[in-house]
């Protein structure tokens, strides 16, 4: 062990180059003290290798810390990220977090490396909410729904940010798309027909949008592939609107393949199941 612990930090810091998820990078320096060093020193802005479950933030916190929960392993780790206090978070590509605070600011924070960009709030949000008798927090929840990047936004060779990644989002409460980039000083709606989106996806260097239905539809790629996943909900509500007639939607069908078997399980009130559909784009 000793011979591993005298290897000079260089060759230790080659070492990690070769590192390609989260996971590992904490195992390099959990071997000894002076590879441990080596890990509190660099911050490398790694996803891990499966995606780990950010936990609510407790209203009593006073330290900080954020619990995040390793599905792959079961594994709780413990972070202090003050950069995420009192600021709601949502995931996006790559292992990162888009935060929204008080004042609609905007921050893509990756919690692993503390890597942080700023990015511009939404003046219309901002105008229309800031005069309200409640406090901005009660309306961040039906400010922004959905985030994805179009690339990795950190460029490790220049150690810049990417100014050619896009950052598209679904936000306000009508649910539409804008879109911007690091440096940009504003974000640019997307005007379209439809206005209301449910979910949006990359796909082979292309954003795909699913507009909002009764029916919850979600876009997901699995083994190179874009899948359509309908929710499916059964009460008073959605019975009339869960049928999948063949007859009366014939055009739909060909551009769609569906994937194996409807799958039922029981929550209180409600029970849902999933159909998918192999998009043929």
């Amino acid at each position: 062990m000793s011979e591993w612990a005298d290897l000079p930090d260089l060759i230790l810091s080659e070492i990690t180059r070769c590192i390609s998820v989260y996971d590992d990078f904490v195992n390099f320096g959990a071997v000894c003290k002076a590879w441990q060093r080596v890990y509190s020193m660099i911050k490398l802005p790694l996803s891990p290798r499966c995606p780990w479950l950010l936990l609510a933030e407790e209203k009593e916190q006073k330290n900080h810390t954020r619990v995040f929960f390793n599905v792959f392993d079961s594994k709780v780790y413990n972070f202090k990220l003050p950069e995420l206090a009192g600021r709601i978070c949502i995931g996006t590509s790559f292992g990162w977090f888009l935060s929204v605070g008080i004042d609609f600011q905007m921050n893509l924070f990756h919690p692993l490396s503390k890597h942080q960009l700023s990015l511009p709030p939404h003046p219309y949000v901002w105008d229309r909410y800031r005069n309200f008798e409640l406090i901005p927090l009660d309306y961040r929840d039906v400010f922004l729904y959905k985030c994805v990047l179009s690339s990795y936004p950190w460029n490790s060779v220049t150690h810049e940010y990417d100014r050619d990644c896009i950052i598209m989002i679904i936000y306000t409460n009508f649910k539409t798309l804008a879109f911007t980039r690091p440096g940009y000083k504003a974000w640019i709606d997307i005007k379209c027909d439809s206005r209301c989106f449910y979910d949006i996806a990359l796909y082979k260097g292309k954003f795909y949008a699913e507009p909002e239905d009764i029916i919850q539809e979600y876009l997901v790629e699995s083994s190179g592939d874009l899948l359509l996943v309908a929710r499916i909900r059964v009460g008073p509500l959605y019975d009339t609107h869960n049928d999948f007639d063949d007859d009366d939607d014939d055009q739909d069908q060909d551009q769609f393949r569906e994937l194996g078997q409807e799958c039922m399980f029981e929550i209180p009130y409600v029970t849902t199941g999933f159909k998918i559909f192999k998009l043929q784009c």
